[in-house]
């Protein structure tokens, strides 16, 4: 999944601006759905939960029913990209702070 972000990475950026193609999002897709899957298998259900309602939360955003959290919604043409090749997505903060976390615990235990 990630070879393809290095092999495309020219028209990744002018997907940028132009819009993702139809094989980016279904790489998208199926990334994401491997992340939860070894997250599931790592960490348990419960963030799984939490991710899952947060990704539904996005996507179906004009169906709740309060105007103080409703929003127009993403498709998932929009959303599935912007959470796989964006830095705000899943290479991004989560990589980073599990990174830190995961360096400090090594550090700690080896010294």
């Amino acid at each position: 999944m990630t070879y393809h972000k290095v092999i495309f990475f020219d028209e990744l950026l002018r997907g940028r601006v132009v819009g993702y193609e139809t094989i980016d999002i279904g790489i998208s897709i199926i990334g994401i759905l491997l992340v939860l899957e070894a997250t599931r298998r790592t960490v348990g259900v419960p963030i799984i939960v939490v991710a899952s309602v947060a990704i539904l939360y996005a996507i179906f955003g004009d169906h709740v029913p309060t105007k103080i959290l409703s929003h127009p919604g993403f498709s998932i043409d929009r959303l599935a990209p912007n959470l796989w090749f964006q830095e705000s997505g899943v290479f991004g903060t989560p990589i980073q702070i599990s990174s830190k976390f995961i360096f400090l615990f090594y550090f700690l235990v080896l010294f």
